[in-house]
């Protein structure tokens, strides 16, 4: 008589890794990342402020208990990487997750600068979107409203913004206006159409 016991426990095997593997999918499907590079002069202070502005934007909604990212975007986790890593020393307040790859890089150097390339830091790919800090609203300073960004800026680190700060949080609005509508990062054509159309300006 033929022994199935060793088919039956290939079968069970197998069933648990597409299970796995379903769950992770899901996992990986409701979550993004995004690097943050300052370069040159300044580079520590601009990176730090940038994240601290980013950082308000993604405790703006759908916050919950026991996070394990540093906030959301757009409805999903997000996950951010400040680049390089030796000027993200003294940076605060994040979970220090290090994503396999990067979905979005932040370019607080603007198109001045030449774009790294892919391979040159970590997790950067041929498939990472590129954001350059887009056109800033003139309100981003008002003081005569309450919850406005310079006001909450302010109360969570006793300081004002500076652009960086500022930059940093358009950046996170800009990339919150692309995804929320889709519900993941997985449509590249749409998302940079959406950042394209969002990099004159938009309103906090």
């Amino acid at each position: 008589m033929t022994d199935l016991r060793p088919v039956l426990l290939l079968r069970a095997m197998l069933a648990a890794l597409l299970i796995l593997g379903a769950r992770a999918g899901a996992a990986l499907a409701h979550s993004f990342s995004i690097g943050i590079l300052a370069t040159g002069d300044g580079a520590e202070a601009r990176l730090a402020s940038a994240v601290r502005g980013f950082l308000i934007a993604s405790a703006e909604r759908d916050s919950h208990p026991d996070e394990t990212s540093d906030g959301h975007i757009g409805g999903l986790d997000v996950h951010i990487v400040p680049l390089p890593g030796a000027a993200a020393a003294g940076i605060k307040g994040l979970m220090g997750t290090r994503p396999a790859t990067l979905d979005f890089l932040l370019l607080l150097d603007g198109k001045a600068s030449e774009p790294p390339r892919p391979g040159t830091l970590p997790g950067l790919t041929s498939d990472t979107i590129f954001l350059h800090p887009g056109e800033l609203p003139e309100t981003r300073q008002d003081p005569g409203r309450a919850e406005s960004f310079a006001a909450r800026f302010r109360a969570a680190y006793g300081i004002a913004p500076d652009q960086a700060a500022a930059e940093g949080y358009n950046a996170a609005r800009r990339i919150d206006l692309a995804v929320r509508p889709l519900g993941t990062v997985g449509d590249d054509a749409a998302l940079v159409r959406s950042l394209t159309e969002t990099q004159g300006r938009i309103e906090w």
